[in-house]
């Protein structure tokens, strides 16, 4: 986070020297280990990198790689400084907007039914049947039942948080999203 900051404060003119220490030291964090977790506050710096400068060549060709690598990284963890960071290079390079909603949307599926999304009007479009049967989706036991119940909350937050305008998420929302409206959690 103090990466972060160190950027705006140095501005676009004395960063571009060291920019590709940067984007190594970043894909580092973004890139977890058995010996080395993710470090969710390299997405901040990313970010910060996008708005910054986004009009760079380096920027804008290292960048898909970089939210792709955030994305695959966190594992359907879709924490509130994700999101924020996402939304921010979106709103810095908005060519990227439409794919970093469709990837996304692709990990909010998986989280929520277990199954990419697939935009409504495709070819190979389905409706899909509920995940959970006789219950709510947060009736799922197991030992793994928190952590899925966490993870959930975190892709139905990132739904609501990230703009997804320009998408049909109608059949999305019916199919999978209205499960969880009467869920007995609390959240």
């Amino acid at each position: 986070l103090s990466l972060s900051a160190l950027l705006h404060i140095a501005g676009p003119q004395l960063v571009e020297a060291h920019r590709q220490d940067l984007f190594v030291l970043v894909l580092d964090g973004i890139t977890p280990t058995p010996r080395k977790p993710l470090v969710l506050e390299a997405a901040t710096c990313i970010a910060s990198l996008a708005a910054l400068d986004p009009t760079n060549v380096q920027v804008q060709e290292a960048m898909p790689e970089l939210i792709e690598q955030m994305l695959a990284a966190c594992e359907g963890n879709l924490t509130p400084s994700l999101i924020a960071a996402l939304s921010e290079i979106a709103r810095s390079m908005p060519l990227l907007h439409p794919d970093i909603q469709m990837k996304l949307l692709d990990s909010i599926s998986f989280t929520l039914q277990r199954t990419p999304y697939q935009p409504s009007g495709t070819p190979n479009y389905r409706r899909i049947a509920p995940l959970v049967r006789g219950g709510t989706p947060s009736a799922s036991a197991g030992p793994n039942a928190k952590g899925r119940e966490a993870a959930v909350i975190q892709a139905l937050f990132a739904l609501a948080e990230f703009d997804f305008s320009g998408n049909q998420l109608c059949e999305f929302v019916e199919d999978c999203v209205s499960l969880f409206l009467d869920d007995s959690s609390p959240q």
